[in-house]
């Protein structure tokens, strides 16, 4: 396969991704709070239960198409690090526990959709709630931060991407950040919409990385030239 054809198909499982999270991120309305009683939290997932359904499946459906992006996100990091690889390594471990975590929140909604939810058991109800919303608000969102974060930095340090998607990359992950600590907080300022924003912004941030790979059509690989300076 031509390098060409390699750079269109992880710009294109990039954009798929974005797609599929994008619908499976907002096709569900907003979750009840962490203090919502049980009974809140049954009548939430009777009422959407369809929805909660679909945006599984979509989030599902998304994981290997964020895996090849992931991966060739790698290579581009790896290649513009030279031998150390530090950052591409972190930004990978940071995308597959961000994936692990965001699908473990994917099963703990399913389970709590199709299950756990009629449950007349309401202490089961809140725990198994309070779970999910920790694991979908706190962990994956901490993932996504240091994904953001150490990529961006390559991407500023070295050149191998336009510099001001580096620091674009850092605001998202500085998002992600501060709405991971609200929800460990229970803060009631708003600053859990934070979490939403970031999503948004890594969205956009993956779209702008597949235009820039689908522009060269080239292999995502910098050019031979760019290093990431020694700090």
């Amino acid at each position: 396969m031509t390098a060409s054809r390699w750079a269109r198909l992880a710009a294109a499982s990039g954009i798929v991704f974005v797609v599929l999270l994008i619908l499976g991120a907002f096709i569900v309305p907003s979750p009840p709070k962490s203090d919502a009683s049980a009974a809140e939290i049954a009548a939430y997932f009777s009422d959407h239960h369809s929805a909660v359904l679909i945006a599984s499946l979509l989030s599902v459906l998304a994981l290997p198409f964020f895996l090849w992006f992931l991966s060739a996100l790698r290579a581009v990091l790896l290649r513009a690090e030279g031998d150390s690889g530090h950052l591409a390594a972190v930004t990978f471990g940071a995308g597959i526990f961000t994936a692990g975590t965001a699908m473990l929140a994917t099963i703990l909604g399913d389970g709590l959709d199709q299950r756990i939810a009629v449950s007349s058991d309401g202490s089961v109800v809140r725990a198994v709630y309070e779970l999910y919303r920790l694991t979908n608000g706190i962990a994956s969102a901490i993932g996504l931060a240091i994904l953001l974060g150490a990529a961006s930095f390559v991407f500023a340090r070295s050149g191998i991407m336009p510099r001001w998607l580096g620091w674009f990359g850092y605001l998202a992950g500085g998002c992600a950040l501060v709405a991971a600590c609200a929800v460990a907080l229970n803060d009631t300022s708003g600053l859990r919409v934070l979490g939403t924003i970031s999503l948004v912004g890594f969205a956009l941030w993956v779209l702008l990385i597949a235009g820039v790979w689908l522009q060269h059509v080239t292999e995502p690989s910098p050019h031979p030239g760019h290093r990431v300076a020694p700090a």
